[in-house]
């Protein structure tokens, strides 16, 4: 049985016109604020702010606004245009200063300035890359594609957080035979609270707090507890399996470590594997992680 159709009305007519008007105007508010707040937070008393952060944020805002409503997009569109051209030629100015100051001083430490890309600005110091965003004035220092630190790109400043990054990672980070040690240790805690037997798998990424726990002395446990945990930082445990390879010790005393790849959709998500560099700028994410005995070794 068909329903019969609706019988409209003059008021259900004109409510549905209301609603939609209503729908326009709420858009065109929304485009109208989000310009007036751009062009508000992009200058301070006839210059540009002095938060660069905050102009390239109001850029991209005012990039992606509509004046329609106010017969100003033509206006906005041509702001728009001069307003990319002049910092890109800030960027391109920006930039050569910052690769020679930086250049000049790697070199006379006897370092080197390594060009890894573009959109963003992408170097190599040693093992660690440096991200630049120049329209924002921000760098960001990473090692095997984690985060470490984000500071302000001029040179002083990102040679002072090149020099304290790579500090803190040769305090924090253990000889290559006792991490092989500390890692097994790891791997059985994480197997304990798995329930699973020696020899199968565990996630890379699970072992962050067995990590922790093993890390920590002992008197400080029973101290103070978890408060005694330092976090296990993921690209510390990513600098430790490089040394481990690099220094031939993915096998020690009869026991043989065994890393998983990560493959096809096991990458998706950046946060469940562990990307390993290799030599130069190749490396390979991994997904788990077993110890095994060697055959033919005592006590295997």
């Amino acid at each position: 049985m068909t329903k019969p159709a609706e019988v409209s009305s003059p008021e259900r007519e004109l409510a549905a016109r209301v609603d939609a008007l209503k729908k326009e105007v709420q858009g065109a508010m929304r485009d109208l604020n989000r310009a007036r707040s751009a062009l508000e937070s992009m200058t301070r008393a006839g210059t540009f702010a002095s938060d660069a952060a905050k102009v390239a944020d109001a850029l991209r805002d005012l990039r992606r606004s509509s004046l329609d409503a106010l017969g100003l997009e033509d206006e906005r569109v041509a702001l728009v245009g001069e307003l990319d051209a002049y910092f890109e030629r800030e960027k391109t100015r920006a930039r050569m200063q910052l690769l020679g100051e930086l250049d000049r001083a790697l070199r006379a430490e006897g370092g080197r300035l390594e060009h890894l890309g573009d959109q963003p600005l992408t170097l190599g110091v040693g093992p660690l890359t440096v991200t630049i965003d120049l329209l924002a004035r921000r760098a960001t220092l990473s090692y095997a594609r984690e985060d470490i630190a984000t500071v302000d790109a001029d040179a002083p400043t990102l040679l002072s957080a090149l020099t304290r990054v790579r500090a803190s990672i040769q305090e924090r980070a253990l000889e290559s035979e006792t991490f092989f040690e500390q890692l097994e240790r790891a791997y059985r805690v994480q197997l304990a609270m798995a329930g699973l037997p020696d020899g199968e798998r565990v996630d890379l990424v699970d072992l962050l707090v067995p990590l922790s726990l093993v890390d920590a002395d002992s008197s400080a446990r029973r101290k103070k507890g978890l408060d005694a945990l330092k976090p296990w930082p993921r690209y510390l445990l990513a600098y430790q399996l490089q040394r481990l390879r690099r220094d031939g010790l993915l096998e020690r005393q009869g026991r043989r470590l065994d890393l998983g790849t990560a493959t096809g959709g096991s990458t998706k998500n950046k946060r469940d594997v562990l990307f390993v560099p290799g030599p130069g700028t190749d490396g390979q994410y991994y997904l788990s992680l077993r110890f095994q005995s060697v055959p033919g070794t005592p006590g295997s």
